[in-house]
């Protein structure tokens, strides 16, 4: 396949630098790493979370810049916005990520739109499992 893509470090808005994190999308699941060498000297991922159940959005950090940025959502949450907030603490996370510019970002939108799609597709494949006919 293809080799995995790298974010460059997102920094939170409001956020101080310890808040860049680092991306790499294998096939259909995002690898967080704290620095680029955690994942250059190939330390174990901080987070390896598969895009099955999650959808991505675009969005526009605040403040003046007004850079483009994109919220990735697990579908769950989307559809019960007002679960109890003791099972809202066990929903999967959300995320909110940007690269250096928005055309990287954008590149993303696309790139995690694909592994979000194909890491469905291997979840509706798994869940039909082999036929059971005599």
């Amino acid at each position: 396949g293809a080799p995995p893509r790298k974010a460059q470090p997102y920094l939170s808005p409001s956020g101080p630098l310890r808040d860049r994190r680092w991306f790499v999308l294998r096939d259909t699941a995002l690898a967080w790493y704290n620095t680029d060498d955690d994942h250059t000297l190939q330390a174990p991922p901080k987070v390896m979370l598969s895009m099955s159940g999650y959808t991505v959005r675009e969005t526009v950090e605040p403040g003046p810049a007004r850079r483009s940025a994109l919220m990735l959502l697990p579908r769950a949450v989307l559809a019960q916005p007002t679960e109890a907030p003791e099972r809202a603490a066990l929903a999967p996370k959300s995320w909110y990520i940007r690269a250096e510019t928005d055309d990287e970002t954008q590149r993303w939108l696309e790139l995690l739109t694909v592994a979000i799609h194909r890491a469905d597709q291997q979840q509706a494949a798994g869940m039909a499992g082999p036929s059971r006919e005599r």
